[in-house]
C-alpha cells in the first residue's frame, strides 16, 4: 500500500532526479564529442558505466588529474545546455583501483592533484588516498 507521503515525496523528487539524469547524459555526449575531436583522449579515459546521475570512468593513472580536470569542465559547462540553468552544480569524485575500493575525495581538483602526484611517485591507490587526506 502506497501512502500519501510516499506519493508526495516521489512527485517532488521526480523533476530533480530527471533533470540530474538528463544533465548526466548531456555531459556524456559532450565527453564523447571531445574524444571525437581529440582521439588521444580515448587513451586518457573511457566512460564505462552510468548509474543515475553518475558516470564511471576507467582512467589512465598517469593522466588522472588532466582527465578529471577536463571531465569536470565539460560536466559544468552551462553554455552547452539547451536550456537556461542558473543553479550551482558540482562534481564529486570517488577514486580507487576497483569499484569496491573507491574512496570519496572531497577536496575537489586540488586534492585530486595531490592524489595524482602521490600515485606518480609510486604510492598504491590506497596510500595515495590516505596521503592526500593527510592520514599518513
Amino acid at each position: 500500500r502506497i501512502g500519501a507521503r510516499c506519493i508526495l515525496r516521489e512527485a517532488c523528487n521526480f523533476p530533480i532526479q530527471g533533470t540530474a539524469s538528463d544533465m548526466t547524459l548531456l555531459a556524456l555526449i559532450l565527453i564523447y564529442l571531445s574524444q571525437q575531436k581529440r582521439p588521444e583522449l580515448k587513451t586518457w579515459f573511457l566512460p564505462i558505466n552510468i548509474v543515475h546521475d553518475a558516470i564511471w570512468f576507467a582512467i589512465d593513472r598517469t593522466m588522472l588529474y588532466q582527465s578529471l580536470e577536463l571531465i569536470t569542465k565539460l560536466m559544468l559547462d552551462n553554455s552547452k545546455l539547451p536550456f537556461a540553468f542558473d543553479l550551482p552544480r558540482s562534481v564529486g569524485y570517488k577514486i580507487g583501483e576497483t569499484g569496491g575500493t573507491w574512496e570519496e575525495l572531497k577536496g575537489g581538483l586540488p586534492q585530486i592533484q595531490q592524489y595524482h602526484e602521490f600515485l606518480n611517485a609510486g604510492a598504491t591507490a590506497q596510500e595515495a588516498y590516505k596521503l592526500s587526506q593527510g592520514v599518513l
